[in-house]
C-alpha cells in the first residue's frame, strides 16, 4: 500500500509541473544572461537545495579538450587505474571523502562515464542546438556522442545525449558495449518565478572480462611482440552494470529577483525534488550455475526553502537553505532483499562580510536502523585577496579557503552483506568516522594548491582473499591543479602528493601527474584553428588495488607493484568554424624501454595505436 502511494504522489507531482505549461513566455526576458556564447545556448545543472537558475553556462568551444574523447583522460583532480580495454572498469587512485547520502550498493568504478542526477544538463536555446563527436582507433575502440536539445514552446525545453563507447581489444575474449543515456525536460513560467526539470537517465555498461594476465614466462621473459600475443587466463565471464533514474524538480520563488535587490533578506523559494534509482550489478561466467545479482533501489523525496536564490554574495545577505529528505533504500541480491526508511534534516547558512564568505552545511538521518545518527557537518570559509565586483555586488578573483568536514556515516551496505554462489558474507559492521581538514589558495582560477589532512576510524576494505577488514588511517595530500596560458601555449593538468600512514587498509601512490600542454597557432588567414601537444600521466610505483570479477570491485592486494611508468600522447587539434577535429598518436614508444606498462595490476596498458575522431556543433 505504501509503494502505491509513493507512485500515486510521484505522478501528482509530475501533473502539477505539466500544468504551468498554461502561462508560457520567452525565459530570456528574466534571469538568463545576455546571449553571448557561439550559439546562444545556456545550460544550467540542478542543485537540491538552491533554486534552479543561479548555475548558468554558456556552450562554448575549447579546441584544447576536442581529443578527450574519453572522460578518464581529461585532466582533473581524478587520476584513475583502469584495465586495458577503453570503457571498462576504473578506479580514483587520489584519495576523496564519500558523501554521506552515497547509498549505492553497486560498485562505482563507472564514474567517470556515468549520468547522474548531480551531472546532468538542463538547456535552454531558443534555437536547435546538436552536437555529434566520433572517435575510432586502429584497435577498434570507438566513441560516439550525440547531443540535441530544443525549445518545444516557448519556456519548454527539450535535451537528449546519448553516448556509448565500444571496445573489441586485442586480448582475447576482452570486449567493451557500454551506453549511456539522458533525456530532460525543463520549463520556466513568464515571470520566471516557477521552474520544473524532469529527467530519465540511463547507464549501461558491460565488460567481457578476460581474467587478466597469468604469470606465464613467455610474459616474464617479454619473449613477444605486440599485446596480441600476451598470455592470458580465460575466464570467459562478463559483467554488466546497469542503472536507471527519474528525477522531478520543481521551485516556486516568492517574489522577483527586482524585489529583492539590496534587501538583508527575501522570501526565498520552496524547492521540492523527488527521484527513484535503480542500480544493478549482474555478473556471470561458464563456471557458475546461477547469475550473481547485486542492486540498490533508491526513493527520494525532498522539500527545502531557500533564500540563496541568485547566489547573492553582498554583505547585505545572509544565504540559509533548510529542509528534510525522505529516503527508502532497498539493497537485494538474488536471495535476500532488504529496506531502510530515512528522514534527514539539513541546513546551509552563510555569512558575507566585506571580502570574507563563509558556509556552512549539516546533516543527520535520524530514523533508519544502522543509519540513525550518520550526519555530517562542512564549513568552508573564504577570503578574496583581489576582488573585482561583478554587477557591483559579487567579489571575484583570487582567495585563499579552507575546508572543515566532519562526518559518522555507515560503511556501504556490501561490506555488511553480500551473498552469491561463490562468496558470503554477513557482518556487524560500525560507523566510519572522518575528520578532514585543507588549506588552499586559488588564483584567478588559474592554478589552484590545496593541502588536506584526512583522519579515517573504522576504514572498510575488502582484500584479496575476500575477507572484509577496517582499521584507523590518516592521509595527507597535496594537490596544484593548472589551468593557465602564456602567448600561445597552455596548460592543464593536476599534480598530487599523498601519503597514508596505515596501508594495512589504504593504498595510494606517493605522487600522481596528469599534464597536458598545446601550443595554438592559426593557417588559411586565421581562419583555421590549431593546437599541437602532448598528454602526459604518471604515477609511482605502489601496490595498487586489483580488479576482481566476482564483485566487479577493485580489492586491496599486497603482493605485486605497478607504476613508475611514464605514458605520453602526441596530437593535433584542428578548428573549422563549428567542426574541430583531432588526430592523436597513443603510447607511440610502447616496448622501446620495457614492457613494465600496466594500468592496473594484471591488465597491462595496450600499446601504440593510432587514433582519430571530431566534433562537429550544429545549429538549425
Amino acid at each position: 500500500m505504501r509503494h502505491k502511494a509513493e507512485i500515486i504522489l510521484f505522478f501528482f507531482f509530475i501533473f502539477c509541473g505539466i500544468l504551468g505549461l498554461n502561462a508560457q513566455d520567452t525565459f530570456f526576458d528574466s534571469d538568463i544572461k545576455a546571449d553571448t556564447s557561439l550559439n546562444g545556448i545556456v545550460f544550467y545543472e540542478n542543485s537540491k537545495t538552491d533554486h534552479l537558475i543561479y548555475s548558468i553556462f554558456d556552450v562554448q568551444y575549447d579546441i584544447f579538450l576536442t581529443h578527450y574523447y574519453n572522460k578518464v583522460n581529461i585532466p582533473n583532480e581524478n587520476f584513475y587505474l583502469k584495465l586495458n580495454n577503453e570503457g571498462s572498469a576504473v578506479k580514483n587512485v587520489i584519495f576523496h571523502n564519500d558523501d554521506v547520502f552515497n547509498y549505492r550498493r553497486t560498485p562505482n568504478i563507472y564514474s567517470p562515464y556515468v549520468f547522474t542526477p548531480d551531472n546532468v544538463k538542463y538547456f535552454q536555446n531558443k534555437k536547435a542546438y546538436t552536437s555529434l563527436s566520433y572517435s575510432n582507433a586502429l584497435n577498434g575502440n570507438q566513441f560516439f556522442t550525440v547531443n540535441f536539445a530544443k525549445n518545444l514552446y516557448k519556456g519548454l525545453n527539450l535535451q537528449t545525449e546519448f553516448f556509448v563507447n565500444y571496445a573489441d581489444g586485442e586480448f582475447s575474449n576482452s570486449q567493451v558495449m557500454n551506453q549511456f543515456f539522458n533525456v530532460t525536460l525543463n520549463y520556466i513560467s513568464d515571470d520566471g518565478r516557477y521552474r520544473n526539470n524532469l529527467a530519465f537517465i540511463h547507464n549501461r555498461a558491460y565488460v567481457q572480462d578476460n581474467g587478466g594476465i597469468e604469470n606465464d614466462s613467455i610474459f616474464i621473459n617479454h619473449e613477444y611482440s605486440k599485446p596480441g600475443s600476451y598470455p592470458v587466463c580465460l575466464s570467459q565471464g562478463w559483467n554488466k552494470y546497469k542503472t536507471s533514474e527519474y528525477v522531478f524538480s520543481q521551485t516556486y520563488r516568492f517574489e522577483n529577483r527586482s524585489d529583492i535587490v539590496g534587501r538583508f533578506f527575501n522570501k526565498g523559494a520552496i524547492v521540492h525534488n523527488i527521484s527513484f534509482g535503480r542500480y544493478a550489478r549482474l555478473y556471470d561466467d561458464e563456471n557458475k550455475t546461477v547469475k550473481d545479482s547485486l542492486g540498490t533501489n533508491i526513493f527520494r523525496n525532498s522539500v527545502f526553502w531557500t533564500n540563496d536564490i541568485f547566489g547573492n554574495k553582498t554583505n547585505q545577505f545572509i544565504p540559509v537553505s533548510i529542509g528534510v529528505n525522505y529516503d527508502v533504500l532497498n539493497f537485494n541480491d538474488s536471495l535476500q532483499s532488504n529496506t531502510f526508511h530515512l528522514i534527514s534534516p539539513e541546513l546551509k547558512a552563510g555569512v558575507r562580510a566585506g571580502r570574507f564568505n563563509l558556509d556552512a552545511n549539516a546533516t543527520a538521518i535520524l530514523t533508519g536502523e544502522e543509519y540513525k545518527n550518520d550526519y555530517q557537518i562542512a564549513v568552508v570559509p573564504k577570503y578574496f585577496l583581489t576582488c573585482t565586483k561583478k554587477n557591483g555586488t559579487e567579489c571575484f578573483g583570487s582567495y585563499v579557503f579552507a575546508e572543515l568536514l566532519i562526518q559518522d556515516r555507515q560503511p556501504d551496505y556490501i561490506f555488511k552483506h553480500y551473498l552469491t554462489e561463490d562468496l558470503s558474507w554477513d557482518n556487524k559492521v560500525n560507523k566510519t568516522t572522518t575528520q578532514s581538514l585543507s588549506l588552499g589558495i586559488n588564483i584567478s582560477d588559474k592554478l589552484v594548491i590545496k593541502a588536506d589532512y584526512i583522519d579515517l576510524k573504522k576504514y572498510y576494505f575488502i582484500n584479496d582473499l575476500y575477507n572484509i577488514g577496517n582499521g584507523n588511517g590518516r592521509v595527507c595530500q597535496l594537490q596544484v591543479q593548472n589551468d593557465f596560458s602564456w602567448k600561445n601555449i597552455r596548460f592543464k593538468g593536476v599534480w598530487s602528493l599523498q601519503k597514508t600512514d596505515n596501508e594495512d587498509i589504504l593504498h595510494i601512490p606517493l605522487l600522481t601527474i596528469k599534464q597536458g600542454f598545446a601550443y595554438s597557432f592559426t593557417w588559411m588567414k586565421g581562419k583555421l584553428h590549431s593546437q599541437v601537444g602532448v598528454d602526459a600521466s604518471y604515477y609511482s610505483s605502489f601496490k595498487a588495488d586489483v580488479y576482481n570479477t566476482l564483485t566487479g570491485m577493485y580489492l586491496l592486494q599486497s603482493k605485486q607493484k605497478t607504476g613508475n611508468y611514464v605514458f605520453a600522447d602526441a596530437y593535433l587539434n584542428i578548428n573549422i568554424d563549428r567542426f574541430c577535429l583531432f588526430v592523436m598518436l597513443q603510447h607511440p614508444y610502447a616496448g622501446l624501454f620495457n614492457y613494465h606498462y600496466f594500468s592496473s595490476p594484471l591488465y597491462p596498458a595496450e600499446g601504440f595505436t593510432f587514433r582519430y575522431g571530431f566534433t562537429w556543433k550544429l545549429l538549425d
